[in-house]
């Protein structure tokens, strides 16, 4: 494989990451959750473009999510997990960026971050009259 070709066929790789992203954004842009529909994006796409090297000899990379595949499909369980590291990492971190977004979105708005607690306990339907 020529180097045009290594290029050229992750061109076309990130091109289909891109489209089934966006189709991703179409599927879920009405879920009720609008936090949960944008981390299911980006965790989609994150696991999708994580690259890892094909051999450590060599700077070839591949798609973090085959290499685990691959390894873990040749039988020898702890170059999986050193393959899945990287992806594991980048989705920590995606989780991390996601939700310092959500806080920062929410103080910006003057919204609690958190619901209000309710008394719904002592509440005057729950009590007895006897």
């Amino acid at each position: 494989m020529t180097t045009a070709d290594y290029l050229t066929a992750w061109a076309i790789y990130l091109l289909g990451c891109a489209g089934l992203g966006i189709a991703v954004w179409w599927a879920t842009k009405h879920w009720a959750r609008k936090d949960l529909s944008r981390l299911f994006v980006l965790i989609t796409l994150v696991v999708l473009v994580t690259p890892y090297t094909i051999d450590k000899d060599l700077s070839l990379l591949a798609p973090a999510w085959v290499m685990v595949i691959m390894e873990a499909i040749s039988g020898n369980g702890y170059t999986a997990w050193r393959a899945g590291t990287p992806l594991i990492m980048a989705l920590l971190g995606t989780l991390v960026c996601a939700m310092a977004y959500e806080l920062w979105q929410h103080k910006r708005g003057n919204e609690p971050v958190a619901m209000p607690t309710q008394d719904v306990i002592n509440t005057d339907s729950n009590h007895e009259h006897v």
